[in-house]
């Protein structure tokens, strides 16, 4: 199971980066583009870290583990939604952005507890394989 949500994570993640990038390299002139992306990284790093510190051990009591790790698949979907209604690069920044800060806080949190189900023999191994093997393929 824990494989099957990895992989399809991973893969939407491939995905919204590809739509991401395209969109904003035919929108941003290449000289500006590594000032993008300095200045987009710098505010995901920065929202990712406040929802880690103020919102994930809240969500996570008040919603639960399935529902936390299920945020991210949720809020790409609502976000492309978004991107179909009204195109454009900000909807696509929009939609990287929070994608990334939520992948790496609530959908983090929520997916590593589905570990404490394996027996601790084999959670080593099992979370190699499959965070090195499912996520980076």
């Amino acid at each position: 199971m824990v494989i099957l949500v990895v992989f399809f994570a991973a893969l939407m993640t491939a995905l919204v980066d590809y739509v991401f990038k395209t969109g904003v390299v035919d929108a941003v002139a290449e000289e500006s583009l590594v000032g993008f992306f300095a200045i987009l990284y710098t505010v995901v790093g920065v929202a990712t870290f406040l929802l880690q510190a103020l919102g994930t051990r809240r969500i996570l009591r008040r919603l639960g583990v399935v529902p936390t790790a299920g945020s991210y698949p949720t809020t790409v979907l609502a976000f492309l939604l978004l991107a179909l209604l009204l195109p454009g690069v900000i909807t696509l920044v929009l939609l990287r952005g929070t994608a990334m800060a939520v992948e790496n806080s609530l959908y983090r949190a929520g997916y590593e507890l589905f570990y404490t189900a394996v027996p601790k023999e084999q959670k080593r191994s099992a979370k190699i394989l499959i965070d090195l093997g499912f996520d980076r393929l």
